[in-house]
């Protein structure tokens, strides 16, 4: 522990300096005077025990308090370049340290493993025993920001005079909850994470999920690399297969699109409506760089649909020219499929042209019935018969012509579209002579002519 984060009153303490300095036999002496020690001087005095003699820690423990102890303080992180700043257990400060022989011990004294255990019992304590003389950033951790910063990370450079200065390199991300294996992972150390990886994938916990799916600090790729190896070895599968896709805090991170690869039941509507959208937002500079886009692939193509479909009537103009189509329709791997069943009836000519002329459609017509599309269909193309000089008219006059439409409607039963264009003109929406006509168009009916 750093002694500059230390209050004044601990820094005359003998037993504190003996055990700073290192001197196990003075520190020895001290502690077997004492008859008990408290919750506060044992959370003083056992962080200063890691990475020591196993007895010291016991010793330390065996004087104080029964129960959870807690400390705070600044750590150099095990093979260097970076400090780190905890406050929570013990366990959770061995842990990032790879204290294993420590971590074994407070694990013997049934020290909590769970983050919810860990946060329950957390604040209570703090205020009881640590308020009287917190340094600076403890107290701002500890009554602001407890739940919160319990662990941070910074890299200390040298200025060249032997001096160090701390760089943040923008780590306020890694503020948030740790339980010790968590901690373990962020930090790399390895023998502790084999120690603490629970039996089954299943209950891996939220916080170390966190850490596995988390972009690696700068310069700390490989020590990622190594627990993400260990872990793999430990469960047999790959972590993109372990791993949920709604983990992952940093989509930019690789691993993410191979997780999506692998849980296509995580996407939703309401995910599938996201990912299209931020696949042509303008913020993007790169296609390449675009998560979103590369993902737009990955969705369930029911859900591209659906998407389509709930969006299709509010589009005004071109649908290339739609923001949220922008993407869809100039991705070279993305096919839209539609279901000719799903299609609202009612949908307007141009939306119809669009469905034919840049989508794939699927699907059978109903048994006794007509689809949604075909509806649609013949409507538009009743109208088109109008004969009127602007966009809405030469769009259904490019639908009469069109093959992809007369494809689409040589699916369905003639019978049917018989009937419905019969039913149109004895509601009135159209004229009888414009349904025979269309019907002699679409070869529904064979056109007599008759000489009187």
């Amino acid at each position: 522990m750093m002694q500059k984060e230390i209050p004044e009153r601990w820094r005359t303490d003998p037993l504190y300096r003996a055990l700073e300095a290192g001197n196990l036999r003075a520190a020895k002496r001290m502690l077997d005077k004492r008859e008990s020690l408290s919750w506060h001087e044992t959370a003083v005095y056992a962080p200063l025990a890691f990475r020591r003699p196993a007895w010291l820690l016991r010793q330390i423990l065996d004087l104080g308090p029964e129960g959870q102890v807690y400390c705070a303080g600044e750590f150099v992180r095990p093979g260097g370049g970076w400090r780190i700043r905890v406050c929570s257990t013990l366990l959770v400060v061995a842990a990032a340290l790879d204290d294993l022989v420590s971590v074994e011990e407070l694990l013997r004294r049934d020290y909590y493993q769970d983050w919810g255990l860990i946060r329950n019992e957390f604040h209570p304590n703090l205020v009881r025993e640590w308020t009287e003389d917190m340094s600076a950033w403890s107290y701002e951790i500890f009554e602001r920001g407890f739940h919160l910063d319990m662990f941070h990370m910074f890299r200390m450079e040298s200025k060249g005079d032997g001096s160090g200065e701390k760089r943040d390199d923008n780590l306020r991300r890694l503020m948030q909850k740790y339980d010790p294996l968590g901690a373990a992972m962020c930090c790399g150390a390895l023998r502790c994470v084999a120690r603490l990886l629970p039996e089954r994938a299943e209950e891996l916990s939220l916080e170390a999920r966190n850490i596995l799916s988390g972009t690696p600090l700068p310069g700390d790729e490989e020590r990622q690399r190594a627990v993400m190896a260990l872990v793999e070895d430990r469960y047999g599968m790959e972590l993109a297969e372990l791993l949920d896709p709604g983990e992952f805090r940093d989509r930019d991170n690789p691993l993410f699109l191979r997780c999506l690869e692998k849980h296509p039941e995580w996407f939703d509507l309401r995910i599938a409506r996201h990912f299209i959208e931020w696949a042509d937002d303008e913020q993007w500079k790169s296609n390449d760089a675009n998560w979103a886009w590369q993902a737009l692939p990955l969705i369930p193509p029911h859900l591209v649909a659906a998407v389509v479909l709930e969006k299709l009537p509010i589009c005004d103009g071109s649908l290339k020219s739609y923001h949220l189509f922008r993407g869809l329709l100039s991705h070279s791997q993305v096919h839209i499929r539609i279901d000719r069943c799903a299609v609202r009836p009612n949908l307007g000519a141009q939306r119809v042209l669009d469905i034919v002329e840049c989508m794939e459609v699927t699907g059978e017509a109903p048994e006794g019935g007509l689809s949604g599309l075909a509806v649609a269909m013949l409507n538009a193309m009743l109208h088109c018969l109008e004969v009127h000089d602007d966009v809405e008219s030469q769009c259904r006059q490019r639908m009469l012509k069109s093959p992809e439409a007369r494809a689409i409607l040589e699916g369905e039963d003639p019978e049917m579209a018989i009937a419905y264009l019969d039913w149109k003109a004895k509601e009135g929406g159209a004229l009888y002579k414009d349904t025979l006509l269309l019907m002699t168009i679409l070869g529904l009916r064979e056109e007599r002519r008759y000489e009187l």
